[in-house]
């Protein structure tokens, strides 16, 4: 029994029509039966459509597990796997590859990080000794074997200068292989105290004398080790190479001895003075002086006491191969100078005024050298200063290395005033690491202030410039 198509309400069985709303059953027969075959249709319809989706989904499955899988095998056997890693390493050091070098030691360190300076280093040395590359490369080589055999690894047959190590997991899937170089170290000593230590122009600190320093950790290979000495005489510095191996730990030694002079005086009991400045020290109770600068910056005379007023003796510029300086005092003049009993009092204090004229022109320019831009300020009269303050002149002297006096010659002395002739040279940074040397000539007017000299106006010419 059935319902009408139409209204819905139950159908008398035998009725050809609805006996609510008069419709026929055989409509109602024929919209059921073609909502039946539409109902199949579709649902044949949807079968079949879902089937052809099924079969392009499969088949996407299957080919994105079998490029998966081969991507697993790729990356596996020619990116992670330990042959990969080992000959990558060593193809990268032949092909002086910086980068993937500094890659490969950098990701197996523990002690240090390297830089690019260190890791080009560290290839010319592997280029130029050709036994270690060769050590490198067949100890790698084993020991990848070993690991992709899984067989025990002997330390005979990794190389002393490097292992191939297994370290955690690489995108928490394979197993990662990284190159660890065995990082050198070096001992430092010095015959000086407060030795100031540099490894590839790298601070490392200091040492004493008599004490020892290990610096370090490196990439094996050829290093510069710099030492630099600064006292009152200025920086001294010495550089050393040195070369790592397996065998023993490198090491430099710095002796000063050929920095250091000995000094010597026709009379012992002169004052030893050094760029201007008294050392308070007698000749004779001096034996050797240094470290010292041997670039002609440093220079010594001796001053005495002689019957007839102060006397210097020549000066004498320290400069490389320099061992003994012998500060003599003219042999005319002290005959002179002895003999003179009557010399009138105001020549004799014309000898002294000239000795300290030069001496309070040497003694502002090392000041500057020596960057202590207040006392060289201090060296000036009280009209220079009154023109200028400190900080605007000293202003002006940031680039300064140094300045050095070649030449002083006091050409007169009257009362309070004097004139001194003199020739100089100054060093300043210039750019890109050099130097600009120029070199000055001309006179000094001095006035005596409170029974001192001091610089009052200068009538210098620049005479040559150049750079280095």
């Amino acid at each position: 029994m059935g319902y009408c198509k139409n209204c819905g309400h139950q159908l008398v069985e035998g009725h050809q029509f609805c006996a609510e709303c008069g419709q026929s059953m055989a409509t109602s027969a024929e919209v059921n039966v073609n909502s039946q075959e539409e109902n199949s249709n579709q649902n044949y319809r949807q079968t079949k459509g879902m089937s052809k989706k099924s079969k392009v989904l499969t088949a996407s499955i299957i080919t994105a597990a079998a490029l998966l899988g081969c991507s697993y095998y790729a990356i596996d056997k020619f990116i992670t796997s330990p042959r990969a890693v080992a000959e990558g390493f060593v193809d990268a050091v032949q092909a002086n590859d910086i980068q993937k070098v500094k890659k490969y030691v950098n990701e197996g360190q523990i002690e240090l990080k390297t830089t690019d300076e260190q890791t080009k280093s560290f290839i010319t040395y592997l280029h130029k000794n050709p036994k270690v590359l060769s050590s490198i490369d067949d100890g790698l080589s084993e020991q990848s074997t070993n690991y992709e055999e899984k067989t025990s690894i002997s330390k005979d047959e990794a190389s002393p200068y490097a292992q191939l190590q297994r370290d955690g997991k690489k995108w928490g899937i394979f197993d990662n292989y990284t190159v660890r170089v065995h990082p050198a170290y070096a001992t430092v000593t010095s015959s000086a105290d407060a030795t100031t230590i540099y490894l590839d122009d790298q601070k490392e600190g200091s040492v004493n004398a008599d004490k020892e320093k290990k610096i370090g950790p490196f990439l094996p290979g050829t290093h510069k080790i710099k030492a630099i000495v600064k006292n009152e005489f200025g920086n001294v510095e010495d550089q050393q190479t040195i070369d790592s191996s397996e065998d023993e730990e490198a090491s430099a030694d710095f002796d000063w001895s050929e920095h250091s002079v000995y000094v010597y005086s026709d009379y012992d009991d002169a004052t030893l003075y050094v760029n201007g400045k008294s050392t308070d020290t007698e000749i004779g109770d001096i034996d050797s002086i240094g470290p010292l600068p041997t670039d002609g910056s440093v220079k010594m005379y001796a001053k005495r006491e002689f019957t007839s007023g102060m006397k210097k003796s020549k000066v004498v510029s320290i400069k490389k191969g320099t061992e003994d300086v012998n500060l003599l005092f003219d042999a005319e003049d002290q005959e002179d100078m002895e003999a003179s009993t009557d010399i009138e009092a105001e020549d004799e204090t014309s000898v002294d005024d000239k000795s300290d004229v030069e001496d309070a022109i040497e003694a502002h320019y090392q000041s500057i050298t020596d960057d202590a831009f207040s006392t060289a300020y201090n060296y000036f009269s009280s009209d220079r200063k009154n023109g200028m303050t400190l900080s605007d002149w000293s202003e002006g002297l940031d680039a300064n290395i140094r300045d050095e006096v070649t030449e002083v010659d006091v050409t007169e002395v009257d009362g309070n005033e004097a004139t001194a002739y003199i020739e100089m040279t100054s060093y300043d940074n210039g750019e890109a690491d050099s130097t600009l040397v120029q070199q000055w000539q001309g006179s000094w007017d001095l006035l005596k202030e409170n029974g001192h000299w001091k610089l009052d106006e200068a009538h210098l010419e620049k005479v040559d410039s150049r750079v280095e």
